[in-house]
Order: structure tokens, then sequence, then C-alpha cells
């Protein structure tokens, strides 16, 4: 195809040409927040009405992975624990407004030309907000190399192999990941019978540039028989495989992966990606000329019982022992987790506004109705009297500065919370046998 919309990637090793990958998708998504943006605008015009969002909300509404950066950036930099309107607010206050002001000096963008000529003239422009991107990213690597080291790299077991991998595809807990295509994933699945209280798999479904091991069908069916093995060893509560994946809308995948398609969540970009890891050209220009990806971004999930029939190794197969939910178990009881962080929120809030500026008030505010489970699973874990004397000695300071210079312990309690709760909800289970022939 002679029509460039993008460079080739050149580079010295794959971690660089990994690199570059990256920011070529994360320029052709700021491209089409570009487009959509002035498309925005346009229609404002015509309608009479006033321009109400600015450019970095479109980049929210449409969760590209710039987005997903400067969420990253935040989360890093702070000390405590982050809800996603928290997250938000601060990535407004810090990001957004520089990135929108650079963004208003560009020239007005073209809707209707989809040239090469044009688009790699727009991308010349706005990949300023990549350089910017860029910049603030070095600056948080150099300031917070540690963490920077623990965010990038995947936790290893005993054996030196990457946690949560099976060959070649990675796997999580549903529970793990919080963002628009989980929450209707975990929607859909409620639709289908599922309970929130049920464990699910996701796993992600590898691209064939950039896979550790050999690619192909026959590698795909053999990661699938290696996370069924670990399933039964280490995961027997799952309930269900879930994938949120453009690969589910694609022939050959759907020839040896059986899905039930519940749903389609937000476009993914990485569809755009060759097999030789230089962006499809023919796809881009597709993707320009139609505003539509090649392939939907589909959900789907399989129920654990025909996931391990269709992929347990014959060796395996059996009696398998596996987890269910007790008929009998209280939901409420497993709420508390939830209640725990929702009680430190409001005492985040009532430090927050000055309302606690005595060692007194500390005191009773913790010992009142509002923070009785907070305060039941401190004493539980055996920091509360600590916690007490820890904000009393802190009066009229800001929970910054206390989390900073009191890190150890923050992390004990967030450690020992994470325990405590892991062993509660184990609690619910109760122990089944199936047989797959």
């Amino acid at each position: 195809m002679k029509e460039k919309y993008t460079p080739e990637i050149i580079a010295d090793n794959p971690e660089q040409h990994k690199e570059d990958m990256e920011k070529q998708l994360e320029l052709l998504q700021v491209l089409f927040c570009d487009r959509l943006y002035q498309q925005y605008k346009n229609e404002c015009k015509r309608n009479g009405k006033p321009v109400d969002k600015t450019f970095s909300d479109i980049m929210e509404e449409q969760m590209v992975y710039y987005a997903g950066d400067l969420r990253m950036l935040v989360i890093m930099r702070s000390e405590k624990s982050l809800s996603e309107a928290e997250q938000h607010a601060l990535i407004a206050e810090k990001y957004y407004k520089i990135l929108d002001g650079l963004y208003d000096k560009l020239p007005e963008g073209k809707i209707d030309d989809n040239s090469p000529e044009y688009i790699k003239s727009r991308a010349s422009e706005l990949n300023i907000l990549i350089d910017y991107l860029e910049t603030e990213k070095r600056k948080v690597k150099d300031e917070l190399p540690d963490k920077w080291r623990e965010m990038h790299e995947r936790p290893k077991n005993e054996d030196g192999q990457i946690e949560n991998r099976a060959g070649i595809i990675d796997f999580n807990s549903l529970k793990e990941y919080f963002n628009p295509d989980i929450r209707q994933l975990e929607t859909a699945l409620g639709k289908e019978g599922f309970s929130e209280f049920d464990d699910f798999l996701q796993i992600h479904l590898p691209t064939p540039f950039g896979s550790e091991k050999k690619f192909g069908p026959k590698a795909v069916r053999e990661s699938l028989a290696c996370l069924a093995e670990k399933i039964i060893d280490k995961h027997p509560e799952t309930r269900a495989i879930v994938a949120v994946s453009w690969l589910l809308d694609h022939p050959v995948f759907q020839r040896f992966i059986k899905m039930k398609i519940i749903g389609e969540g937000s476009s993914n970009w990485r569809q755009l990606i060759g097999s030789n890891g230089q962006i499809e050209q023919a796809r881009v220009k597709k993707f320009f000329e139609t505003g539509k990806m090649p392939y939907r971004n589909l959900i789907g999930y399989v129920p654990i019982e025909e996931f391990l029939r269709e992929y347990l190794p014959k060796d395996r197969r059996g009696r398998v022992k596996l987890k269910r939910i007790k008929k009998d178990f209280d939901p409420e009881k497993f709420r508390v987790e939830n209640t725990f962080r929702d009680d430190g929120k409001k005492l985040a809030a009532a430090w927050d506004s000055g309302e606690l500026d005595s060692k007194e008030k500390v005191v009773d505010y913790m010992e009142s109705l509002h923070m009785l489970t907070f305060v039941g699973v401190l004493k539980h874990l055996g920091y509360y009297e600590k916690f007490v004397e820890m904000m009393t000695a802190n009066i009229g300071r800001s929970r910054e500065d206390i989390n900073s210079e009191n890190r150890e312990f923050i992390i004990q309690i967030e450690e020992g919370q994470k325990k405590y709760f892991k062993e509660i909800n184990q609690a619910k289970y109760i122990e089944e046998e199936i047989t797959i022939d």
C-alpha cells in the first residue's frame, strides 16, 4: 500500500520498538479525538448551543490510552488510594488545564480530509500533546523510580515466572480492574444469572506482535489448557472465564475460543497493529474513512465447566474440586470491605474539612456510629491505638504529609486489611466436585 498514514517504526531493540509503537497508537487516538471535538464544536455552532466540552472531555469519553497514562501518574504521585472521582479531579487540575491550553492554540482541524498527507500534517501539529505527556511521564519516572518500576514490572512467582500468565495469555481477577467496559461486563453477567459475589477470571488475548513465545492457534490452545490447570490448582472459585477483546470478533480466533457474546465495549486500538509490529495502513485508512474499527471489541464469557471440558488436559480429567458460594451465606457480611472503604472516605473528608481540630474530636469521631466497621477492622488487626495516636499527633496537617511520614505503618494497615478481607471472602465458599470427562 503506497499511502502511509504513519511512519515505519525503526528501533534498535524490542523495548524501543514497543515504546515507539505505543506512541503511534496514542497519536492516532489523539487524531480521532481531535476529529470528534471538531465535529462537536460544529454541531454546537449549527444548533446555536455553547461549547461546554473541552478537548480533554472527549479524550475521557473515548477512554484513550493518553487519559489512562495520566491516571497512572496521579495514582503514582498519591500517598493514598484514590477513588475514580478523586483521580479525575487531580488529572483535571494538574494536567487537563495545560493539555487543553496547548490544544486550543493549534489551528482548527479539518473534518472531511482523510488523505494521508493531511493526516500526517495534522499529526505533526498534535504531536505537541504527545510530547507533553512524555515529559510528564519522564518527570514521574525520575522522581519515583521505585514506584515506576513497581507499576510497570509484572510480579513473578517463586519459579521466576510471571504471575497470572498461562503460556502467551495473561489473566486477572475481574475485581482488579475498574473501567466502563468492566462495569458493562459485570452488568451483563448479572443478566446471565451470576451474582455480584461470584469470581471471574478475565483473559487478555495476545496480538501476534509482542508475544514472548511463538504465536498461533496451537500456542493459544496450549495456553488455554495451561490456564485450565491453573484454575483447578489455584483458582477453583472461578465461575466463568471472561474477555473484552476485538479478537472475539475475528474469524480465526472464533474457531478455537468459544464464548457467549453478551455486549460490545469501547474501541480497541491494538487491532491496528500488524504481526510485524507496524501500524496496518489499510486498517488506518478504513478507520479514518468510516470512523469505525475493522473489528468490534466484544464482551464474552464461558462458564467454567464448559471451559474445563474444552481445554483441561487429558491427564487432569476426572473428578475435579471447585468452589461454590454457600447457599446460606449472608451477603451483608461480605460487604464489609466496601463499608470499610466508605468509612475511610468519611474520615478523610472530616479531616480535610478541619472538623477534627482536637484530640477529643478525633477520638469522639472514631468512636462514633460513623466509623463502626473502620474501627472494628483496625482493632481486629491490632492497629487501632497506634492509628489514633498518629492522627491526634498531627492535628491540622495534611493527610498527604501524614501518610508520607508514616508510610511504613500505612503499608502495614493496607496489607493487613487486604489479608483480612481475603480471609472473609474465602469463608463464603464450599467445595464441590464435578466430573470432567
